[in-house]
């Protein structure tokens, strides 16, 4: 019975993030920006029209900070992170997707226990998911080894997530004051129950981790909000568009978060093999 709460827990966060990636392909689809915002080999201007913002929908400080208390009331996460990268022609028509990174980890921050999966691995060359337990022990892997950090230096999960936003170059500090996208809003968190608060990103390390490049088209962080029993932080996505040698390239860096009871599911399922 070990096994089976292991393989549930997986095969939930990648629905998740199908259900994300649904709600990002419809955002971006309905607000897309193809003004060059750069000239070759020079820093990144955004401007603020990138993204329609309108007034009196930022994210407050004690908004975050009660988002905050309810994810730290809870000691158990599971953290699905992704790097993929979208290529287009040079008339901006989609040709393919490449995922560069794909970890997802149950974390018992308190107890400092987590299982960590490569969940590329637990895919075959034709797509097909092995959820076998041969599968499953294929893709272990350790937490330092695929993200670059020891989680038991965290008192608690937002402390956690503030580690990973900075992974992906995005500036926890300035979520303070982003602001709602207005297109689609009311639509979106009707039917997805999300919110989406956006900043301007001028990271120069973000910009230094695509390499060379022509010009640069949109770089941008959001938070997303998910609206539970009460309001959490579900995911954070660095966005970063580039043209080079006639193609667009659209990369995405997206850390999902899913909050969860494991002394819960231990009573049902069992204890988990670590």
């Amino acid at each position: 019975m070990k096994n089976k709460l292991n393989n549930k827990k997986i095969v939930i966060v990648i629905a998740i993030l199908a259900i994300l990636i649904i709600g990002i392909g419809i955002f971006l689809a309905t607000n897309k920006n193809d003004d060059v915002v750069s000239n070759s080999g020079t820093e990144a201007e955004l401007p603020d029209s990138v993204y329609y913002v309108p007034e009196g929908q930022e994210m407050t400080e004690d908004h975050l900070q009660e988002i905050i208390d309810y994810m730290n009331s809870y000691d158990d996460v599971l953290i699905h992170y992704t790097i993929w990268e979208d290529i287009y022609d040079k008339e901006d028509l989609y040709e393919d997707r490449n995922y560069l990174t794909e970890y997802a980890s149950i974390i018992e921050v308190k107890e400092k226990k987590d299982r960590t999966l490569n969940t590329h691995l637990l895919y075959d060359e034709d797509g097909n998911f092995d959820d076998t337990d041969e599968g499953y022990q294929k893709a272990k892997i350790s937490f330092v080894e695929a993200f670059g950090f020891d989680y038991k230096q965290c008192e608690n999960i937002y402390e956690l997530i503030r580690i990973f936003a900075k992974q992906q170059f995005a500036d926890p500090n300035k979520f303070i004051g982003a602001k709602e996208n207005g297109d689609l809003s009311e639509y979106i968190k009707e039917n997805y129950g999300q919110s989406y608060y956006y900043y301007k990103n001028d990271n120069k390390d973000l910009i230094a981790s695509i390499g060379d490049y022509d010009e640069i088209v949109m770089i941008s962080s959001n938070l997303t909000t998910f609206d539970g029993i009460d309001e959490t932080i579900s995911s954070i996505t660095t966005r970063i568009k580039y043209r080079k040698d006639e193609k667009y390239y659209d990369r995405f860096y997206v850390v999902d978060i899913q909050l969860y009871d494991v002394d819960a599911e231990i009573a049902e399922y069992g204890e988990i093999e670590y």
